[in-house]
């Protein structure tokens, strides 16, 4: 399974390198996650070439661990739902503008994860959705020693790291609990306190299946390098949260720094001899407020291969009053009651995500760029009568939990890779908002 779940991440990797994050999303590691790529092309279901009239583009669901409960899908806004009965992993419908989709999979511990999008073509050509009912995980043992002097902390994949701290040297071990859908190759960090610095060792494509052993002997060499973010116009802002560090390389998250509130603040990167060009450096600021819609919290993302200097000087600008309605005609509506201004430069508006969660079922609705045009508009359909279909996954203006608009300098496709578990150096000098609201 994870030989051909690492196949199966390259080929979908090269599949997301379009023209250029959040995320998440998307790969979107957990039960129910999403994010979409770019690609194109594709198969039928059953192996053979897809073949498409003239400005008839392909749109690719993708379901490699298991098939929706209900899909359906509508090429316009005014046009009929039509439902479709996934077979195999792979469910190809022919867009030619704008499109909505709904993906519902089955339950998994007692939750559904449900999706709908309203996007258009050339903004994305595929969405994967992990569909699998079951959360079956094994176990698996990472093992070694540490000749340091204070401590250290390892970290291996996104989904099962550790941060342990031991008082001088010695062997450690640790077991980590896999989903069996997960690959197990990934990249593993030791971090270490010795010689009066932080020392950083990355193994690469270490399979934990094979219950790895990891040495370390800290070398001088190994000490981190310097960057440092200006921060200076926004310490004192209220509800200013501070700068984060985080390191992203192939299935690994690490978080670095956190809530340093210091107006120029220096942090460490991978030594050189260490780094891998795909390796990428999200370095954030934060603010979280309270207004009368409820709790904002705003990010500014800056992501480099390779940080130097950073400056940090202005959030994007506050959504606008938020409506939450119902009615004969749809289920949940959500707008906003004036045309948002982000008031960033070079920035544009690339995606709305909305939350929305009852006991059961769990929804992640989304709207991209080119649907934004004036005051956003999310309107959830009514499908009550569509073969499948139960009225009780409903979305209901309570249900919803969070909006968040995603603002960055590069386009929608690139955004939604900014969730996936891989990295790729095209992500450096990459910048991205976030302004949400949870209610």
């Amino acid at each position: 399974m994870s030989k051909i779940n690492s196949l199966y991440r390259k080929s979908l990797k090269k599949l997301t390198l379009l023209v250029i994050l959040v995320v998440a999303i998307a790969v979107v590691t957990g039960c129910g996650s999403l994010f979409f790529g770019g690609g194109g092309g594709g198969t039928n279901g059953t192996g053979g070439p897809v073949l498409t009239p003239a400005g008839v583009v392909l749109f690719a669901l993708l379901f490699p661990f298991g098939n929706p409960e209900f899909l359906a899908w509508r090429s316009s806004f005014l046009s009929p739902w039509t439902v479709l009965n996934t077979v195999g992993s792979t469910v190809n419908i022919e867009v030619e503008d704008s499109f909505d989709y709904v993906v519902i999979c089955p339950p998994k511990n007692g939750m559904r994860y449900a999706y709908y999008g309203e996007t258009t073509v050339g903004e994305t050509n595929d969405a994967t959705f992990d569909c699998d009912p079951t959360s079956d995980k094994t176990e698996y043992k990472i093992s070694g020693n540490i000749d340091s002097a204070l401590s250290l902390g390892f970290y291996f994949g996104r989904n099962f790291r550790t941060n342990g701290h031991f008082a001088g040297s010695g062997a450690y071990e640790y077991t980590a609990e896999i989903d069996n859908d997960s690959t197990t190759t990934g990249d593993f960090l030791i971090q270490a306190f010795t010689f009066g610095s932080w020392h950083y060792r990355v193994s690469r494509d270490v399979d934990i299946s094979m219950n790895p052993k990891i040495d370390y002997i800290p070398d001088p060499g190994d000490s981190g390098e310097t960057f440092s973010s200006d921060a200076s116009s926004l310490v004192g802002m209220p509800g200013y949260l501070g700068l984060n560090v985080k390191f992203q390389a192939t299935n690994l998250k690490v978080l670095f720094y956190e809530d340093d509130m210091h107006s120029t603040a220096t942090f460490d990167r991978i030594p050189h001899k260490q780094s891998d060009p795909d390796d990428i450096y999200a370095i954030w600021a934060a603010k979280e407020v309270i207004l009368p819609l409820g709790i904002q919290k705003s990010k500014i993302y800056q992501m480099y291969t390779n940080p130097d200097n950073l400056v940090f000087d202005k959030f994007a600008a506050d959504l606008p009053e938020i409506g939450i309605s119902s009615s004969s005609d749809f289920s949940l509506k959500v707008e906003y009651k004036a045309a948002y201004q982000h008031g960033l430069t070079g920035q544009n508006d690339t995606l709305v995500r909305v939350r929305a969660e009852k006991a059961d079922i769990r929804w992640n609705m989304s709207v991209t760029a080119n649907r934004l045009s004036g005051p956003l508009s999310l309107t959830f359909p009514v499908l009550d009568g569509l073969s499948g279909y139960d009225s009780a996954w409903n979305p209901a203006p309570e249900d919803v939990k969070r909006v968040t608009h995603y603002i960055s300098n590069g386009d929608v496709s690139k955004l939604n890779n900014r969730f996936s578990n891989d990295t790729d150096a095209s992500y450096n000098n990459y910048l991205l908002s976030t302004v949400q609201i949870k209610f």
